[in-house]
């Protein structure tokens, strides 16, 4: 018959295997769960801005006369940079078809474009028929997709050009347009 010998289990590890067991927990906690967290805010972050707009791009733009009576309430900008122009396009999320631009071109005369509801138009006010121009486009240290961010205000008041009548208006503060 053979001979059985009891075996002996070790319950409580030292201290060595403990501390080796809690590194491995430790690490697939990092491993696994930083990047899911760092993911989940990054997505929170885009969709925060894409439903409620940018909390600090606030102001109205209206206008009255030939580009139409209208009021965009700004909820979100964007830099210039891209479409090759230094200056800021001002979106209203509730009216998809009211966009303006300030344009501050390094030749050429600062001026406001914005776009008139329901046509394919858009209205250009030069900054020599405005009555107030108040406006400071800065660019920030911060760069999101090779974009300069900037931030900034603006209030204007300007004349429809040629006579035709009508003025458009603007106060807005924006900031974080890439």
């Amino acid at each position: 018959m053979k001979k059985t010998y009891p075996m002996v289990i070790d319950v409580l590890p030292d201290a060595e295997a403990r501390r080796k067991r809690l590194g491995r927990i430790v690490r697939v906690l990092l491993v696994g769960f930083a990047p899911a967290l760092l993911f989940i805010m990054i997505v929170f972050s885009v969709v925060r801005r894409a439903v409620w707009g940018d909390p600090d791009t606030t102001g109205t733009i209206t206008s009255t006369g030939e580009s139409g009576n209208w009021t965009m309430h700004i909820s979100s900008c964007g830099s210039g940079q891209p479409y090759s122009y230094f200056g800021v396009g001002l979106f209203d999320r509730h009216q998809k078809d009211l966009q303006a631009r300030i344009v501050l071109p390094e030749s050429g005369e600062a001026h406001v474009t914005a776009s008139i509801p329901g046509t394919n138009q858009e209205m250009n006010f030069p900054r020599s028929l405005c009555s107030t121009w108040d406006v400071d486009v800065e660019p920030t240290h911060t760069m999101y997709n090779h974009v300069r961010e900037l931030q900034g205000h603006a209030k204007f008041t300007c004349d429809v050009p040629d006579g035709v009548g009508g003025h458009i208006t603007g106060d807005v503060v924006f900031d974080s347009c890439a």
